[in-house]
């Protein structure tokens, strides 16, 4: 069985970085988005939607379901390794044509309490089935699994569950099996500074644990977010992530979105 690795250094979200270089990322930016979401930028900025999402290797997500995938899917999110492992077997044609898996274990009901407890080693599971058919492999683990009570790692008393995600290595022993690591570092979207720091942070020990990993930032258009806000907190890490995944609240949040995206795009095909 795996053991948890405690770190030393950098398990505190405000502490000075492990190293005086951000950790080396890769060329392409990879976006992740859901499917019905990315419909809206197609219709409303189609240009900007090939520009970052239509191309390699960006990821558009579906979820396993009765309505029909929207076209430009190339993957499957499941909040968990028992939904996943079911769904290959009561019905594997579903990820026929389709690149990539996403695992998004989270201290939720949507995710079985062993798994919630034992993240890596449901993360090493549902990696190995999805290796075998050929699948990338995302994986999203939220610092909240360190809240679970009687996790193989949990935050000490008083102690803030971001820096229990960093000195129980969450992210790294992730890596390990997966292709592509997202921190989830959205809470941390209205200050730059530290949406660096905790980014940062994960991001060392993912390519500490796999150099070959990609690594991507949690953005969220929300209540109470800015398109500004959300164009600073992507700006602050271009240099230490190969992507993001945007997520959005709602429909009321649309227009958030979409013009930071048109921020981003502006700022990318700059003269």
């Amino acid at each position: 069985m795996r053991r948890w690795i405690l770190l030393g250094a950098c398990i505190t979200l405000l502490a000075p970085s492990c190293s005086s270089e951000p950790p080396a990322r890769h060329d392409a930016d990879l976006w992740v988005i859901q499917g019905g979401w990315l419909g809206w930028v197609i219709y409303r900025e189609p240009a900007i939607a090939r520009r970052l999402f239509l191309t390699d290797p960006s990821i558009v997500l579906g979820t396993i379901g009765p309505q029909a995938p929207y076209r430009g899917m190339t993957s499957f999110a499941f909040p968990s390794y028992r939904h996943f492992s079911k769904s290959f077997e009561s019905s594997g044609y579903w990820f026929r044509g389709f690149t990539s898996v996403l695992y998004d274990p989270e201290a939720w009901d949507a995710t079985p309490l062993r798994e919630r407890k034992d993240p890596v080693t449901a993360i090493r599971e549902f990696a190995a089935l999805a290796h075998s058919h050929h699948l990338r492999v995302v994986v999203t683990p939220h610092q909240n699994l360190t809240t679970v009570p009687n996790a193989r790692c949990a935050a000490g008393p008083g102690e803030p569950a971001t820096d229990a995600f960093l000195r129980c290595d969450l992210i790294g022993q992730a890596a390990v099996y997966a292709d592509v690591v997202e921190t989830q570092a959205q809470q941390f979207e209205r200050e730059p500074a530290t949406y660096r720091d905790f980014v940062e942070a994960c991001a060392t020990q993912a390519r500490g644990a796999n150099p070959d990993v990609d690594v991507i930032a949690g953005l969220s258009a929300r209540a109470g977010i800015t398109p500004e806000q959300l164009f600073a907190a992507w700006e602050a890490v271009r240099d230490v992530v190969d992507g993001y995944y945007l997520s959005i609240q709602d429909n009321d949040h649309v227009k958030v979105a979409l013009a930071f995206l048109r921020l981003v795009d502006a700022e990318e095909h700059l003269p």
